[in-house]
């Protein structure tokens, strides 16, 4: 299962999610918002490969942007190339 949280923080404990992963009852998560934000830089987090963050970013989000945005990094990903919308650890975001 790959777990994505694009809703409230709140609706994923990240000690029970990292135990999930930790079993292999998730595959992977894709979280743009997380149980304390900003999310520290020292969370687990951060440093797991089964684990995606994204920017949370607040505003108003049109369906279609969001499909153009999912497919312009799907096939950067089909490309062999790090999405230009990937988190930059050192920005923190």
């Amino acid at each position: 299962m790959h777990l994505i949280n694009v809703g409230r923080g709140s609706a994923v404990r990240t000690e029970t999610l990292l135990t999930a992963l930790d079993a292999g009852q998730v595959r992977h998560a894709t979280l743009d918002v997380t149980e304390r934000e900003p999310l520290e830089p020292s969370s687990p987090l951060w440093h797991r490969r089964d684990v995606t963050i994204t920017p949370h970013v607040s505003g108003l989000t049109l369906p279609s942007d969001v499909v153009t945005s999912l497919d312009a990094a799907f096939a950067e990903i089909r490309g062999g190339v790090r999405p230009t919308s990937a988190v930059v650890h050192e920005r923190g975001y």
